[in-house]
């Protein structure tokens, strides 16, 4: 009797773990509350989710506020320094720029885009020249540092109901969280659903940057690149410029650099059917900062769908630094 009593007991066991395991199969994601938890051929991976759009953008305001006033804080601790000594101080000191971002990270345990980005920038860096044919703005498709955190390293993110997955053409969404063609996709498998509707045309594009590297014309020691960028949300469309410095160490390969740098822009969105007919216009006037990386963009909310940026027309950067002054349009 004790003997049967142990054989049915071990055949429950086996029955409970063998129903665990179908449900782990019918169920590769886990909804952990403020996060998901998936598995690809190349592990496992955490994706943040948010209730709706006006939570994302939320959350990038508190971000980029965290920043601008702990910037603003430790620069006017140090109003008396020049731009140079300013930039060693930051260097040799544990004091770091993005130490917000690092702590949303750490908060969830998250690797985003942006780890991805900086790793290889300091790779990039890390060279005796630079080489300007790699373009990492464009890689990380023109977002700034704290749109890259909200984003995982597989460049997703669930807004709602919708995963929404950054492509090079811009963004896709799989509705309905629609898990199983978002993983087939990101295993590089069909589907069908999935048409690439943000394809740039030779006048037209939905989403879209390009770029300049300006280096120190006197002795090489320094660079700049300048950037203009337009790319959309399902909610908004965005436009505007970006400034990122570099400096050659002692050692000869390169970093960062805190420079005093000022950027506006002039933003015009054309009509998606006739690429000429102005929808929307816009400008991010002067603004003026001591960083190693500026970012100017805005944003239009609403209807986004007639508007378009068109070549050298809808995204207007004009930059100041070095004692020089530039402006660059955006092309392709």
């Amino acid at each position: 009797m004790k003997k049967t009593i142990y054989l049915l007991t071990l055949l429950s066991v086996a029955i409970i773990f063998s129903s665990s395991c179908e449900k782990q199969k019918k169920d590769p994601v886990i909804d952990n509350g403020e996060f998901y938890t998936y598995s690809t051929t190349a592990g496992a991976a955490k994706i943040l989710k948010f209730e709706n759009e006006s939570d994302f953008d939320l959350k990038l305001s508190q971000l980029s506020m965290e920043i601008e006033l702990r910037d603003s804080l430790w620069l006017n601790s140090n109003a008396s320094l020049s731009d140079d000594q300013l930039d060693s101080l930051e260097e040799f000191s544990l004091y770091q720029f993005e130490e917000p971002l690092d702590s949303f990270d750490t908060h969830y345990q998250f690797s985003s885009l942006r780890n991805l980005y900086n790793t290889d920038l300091s790779q990039w860096l890390d060279n005796y020249e630079l080489d300007t044919n790699i373009r990492l703005t464009e890689k990380y498709f023109g977002l700034s540092t704290v749109e890259l955190t909200l984003f995982n390293e597989d460049g997703a993110v669930v807004i709602g109901t919708d995963i929404m997955l950054l492509t090079e053409n811009g963004l896709i969404a799989f509705p309905d969280l629609n898990w199983e063609a978002y993983l087939t996709y990101l295993n590089g498998g069909l589907v069908p659903e999935v048409t690439d509707v943000y394809k740039t045309t030779s006048m037209c594009t939905m989403w879209k940057g390009s770029d300049r590297f300006i280096k120190d014309p006197v002795n090489g020691k320094w660079m700049v690149q300048e950037h203009v960028h337009f790319h959309k949300y399902p909610w908004k469309a965005v436009s505007g410029a970006r400034l990122n410095s570099f400096k050659e160490r002692k050692n000869g390969k390169w970093k960062r650099a805190r420079i005093t740098m000022g950027i506006s822009s002039q933003n015009n969105f054309v009509d998606k059917d006739d690429c000429q007919t102005l929808t929307k216009q816009f400008w991010m006037y002067t603004k003026v900062k001591k960083r190693s990386s500026f970012t100017r963009y805005g944003a239009t909310y609403g209807s986004f769908e007639p508007h378009r940026a068109r070549k050298n027309y809808s995204a207007l950067g004009e930059f100041s630094f070095h004692g020089l002054y530039r402006t660059l349009a955006l092309s392709w």
